[in-house]
């Protein structure tokens, strides 16, 4: 059971990465998306072209020599940087609040999304080491609390740009939009939170990844004491007086302790030997 579901925990974690990948380079906000105006906002860049580019750049950024250039795409770093001049400050703070927050919480996100792919995959790897090595609950813990770390960034990030990035955006939208289609989030936004929902499944199945034979550093000292002591057992038991078996240390040559195992010896209980002189021994001259 347990290693099924570690499989489709990397399989979420899979489709949670990529599709926050795909997201970085999507449209986040769509303003317009008509023939009269239309503003493409992404993490890195934004887009403008229509009618409502032509009354932005007579109007709110008159001053700005390079407003037409956004009909072609520009980075919101250059868009920024130029629309919060304190010239055009002056005019209109709309733009510059607007492409200021998409720029700095464009950055923010970035970070964090690169941030929760090394933390999924310090995760994965946590969580293979505890498949494949002494099933040690560490390391299943340590891959649950980095996904869980990695969802928490991602989760911070998004609410950073839905109530900060997302609001001035609508509003820069709204000021230059004849009519069309109201500003709001676009796929590339919701994309993410589809990704971040893939990551929260795959963070509850670590309910179910435990395995049956899962030891704990505490579990393995016993079991390794109770090692150590059948081997001591055993190795007294084999030590112990009649356990040998018999005759071990008997030899033939051994004066004394040379008869069968619990035959009496010679002198004790067994025959007697002949006295001294009555084999072999020629007689005294008395008793000729």
């Amino acid at each position: 059971m347990g290693t099924k579901v570690a499989v489709a925990y990397v399989v979420a974690c899979s489709l949670a990465a990529l599709g926050q990948l795909i997201s970085l380079f999507t449209r986040w906000h769509m303003a317009g998306g008509n023939l009269i105006f239309t503003m493409d906002t992404t993490l890195f860049s934004s887009k403008m072209s229509g009618g409502g580019l032509s009354f932005l750049c007579t109007t709110l950024l008159k001053k700005w020599s390079q407003c037409q250039e956004l009909s072609k795409g520009m980075w919101l770093q250059d868009i920024q940087s130029q629309t919060c001049a304190p010239l055009l400050v002056h005019l209109h703070s709309g733009p510059c609040d607007a492409y200021k927050a998409a720029y700095i919480l464009g950055i923010v996100s970035v970070l964090t999304y690169i941030t929760n792919w090394i933390l999924m995959a310090c995760s994965c790897g946590m969580l293979w080491q505890y498949l494949s090595g002494k099933h040690k609950p560490e390391y299943r813990d340590w891959s649950f609390y980095l996904i869980c770390a990695g969802v928490l960034v991602v989760l911070i990030a998004l609410l950073l740009w839905s109530f900060i990035a997302l609001p001035a955006l609508d509003r820069l939208g709204s000021i230059v939009n004849w009519g069309g289609n109201p500003a709001g989030a676009s796929y590339g936004y919701f994309f993410m939170w589809f990704s971040f929902i893939f990551q929260c499944a795959a963070t509850f199945l670590h309910w179910w990844m435990p395995l049956s034979n899962e030891m704990t550093e505490e579990d393995r000292l016993q079991q390794q004491m109770r090692k150590e002591y059948q081997q001591y057992g055993a190795a007294q038991a084999s030590q112990a007086p009649g356990a040998y078996a018999p005759g071990y240390y008997e030899s033939p040559q051994t004066a004394g302790y040379g008869a069968p195992y619990g035959a009496p010896a010679p002198g004790y209980g067994g025959p007697s030997a002949p006295p001294y002189g009555a084999q072999g021994m020629p007689a005294h001259r008395g008793q000729a």
